[in-house]
């Protein structure tokens, strides 16, 4: 009677190990939006079906083996797919269904940067730095650098959007090539970069216009010229050529000053 029993549940061991010999065949990783093949198998299955997400429901189809056709959805995720087989009219994997993990990877798209920025500016003379990024994934956030580290600009964006932009309004008080780096992120949290230069230039000192006077001979001849400095720096005033006795006061300004010739 032992015997029996014993040889009763080693057989019965047997088939469940067998019986829970469901097979699914699928891929690691597939694209968003792509369409690929999972297939469900079993030895001596009246039927075998896969679980369908995108309607949660089971498709049973008649046969041993069977191999479906899936639809990837747009956004990238880890997404399983379960499997099972019926033999005897008998659920294989019941309750603990027999399942596969499928990484769902978007398009890994370059993402665009447009940068609008003047060629050039004067000594603290503001000019304005635009950017444009653009990704088939989205945009999460952009970011505008002075060099390597001195952010001017963070912009959070919704990763949810092809398309985001930032300006940053700058002025520089030294002369010299200054570089801007510009970092935008996608909506996979992959970043690219592009950058722009800017040559900071000393403007010279402007000056304004003497009007011409007729004066009669032996006559005094007073007039006033402006002369102006962008960045408000000191400099000097001198005659070039003229005619004897003229001269100019004062030599020596900064900033906006006006000059007496006499």
């Amino acid at each position: 009677m032992i015997k029996k029993e014993v040889l009763f549940l080693i057989l019965f061991l047997i088939q469940v190990i067998l019986v829970k010999a469901v097979t699914l065949n699928c891929p690691q990783s597939v694209e968003v939006d792509s369409q690929f093949s999972i297939t469900v198998s079993h030895t001596g299955a009246e039927e075998v079906a896969l679980y369908d997400y995108s309607t949660s429901s089971w498709d049973w189809k008649s046969g041993e083996i069977y191999t479906f056709t899936v639809t990837a959805p747009s956004k990238s995720q880890l997404m399983e797919f379960y499997g099972d087989a019926k033999v005897n009219g008998n659920l294989v994997c019941g309750s603990s269904p027999c399942l596969c993990q499928i990484e769902i990877k978007a398009h890994n798209y370059p993402t665009t940067i447009n940068i609008n920025a003047p060629e050039s500016a004067g000594i603290n003379q503001p000019f304005t730095i635009s950017v444009e990024a653009y990704d088939e994934n989205g945009i999460s956030k952009i970011e505008i650098r002075k060099g390597s580290a001195d952010i001017l600009k963070s912009q959070q964006c919704d990763s949810d959007q092809k398309q985001c932009s930032a300006s940053v309004t700058v002025s520089e008080s030294n002369s010299g090539e200054y570089e801007y780096i510009i970092k935008a992120w996608d909506g996979l949290d992959n970043s690219q970069e592009s950058s722009t230069t800017v040559t900071i230039t000393n403007q010279p000192p402007e000056i304004g216009k003497l009007e011409p006077l007729s004066v009669n001979k032996g006559e005094d001849y007073i007039g006033y010229v402006e002369v102006y400095d962008p960045k408000g720096d000191e400099f000097d005033v001198s005659l070039l050529s003229a005619p004897s006795g003229v001269s100019i006061t004062p030599d020596h300004c900064s900033g906006s000053f006006y000059i007496t010739v006499i």
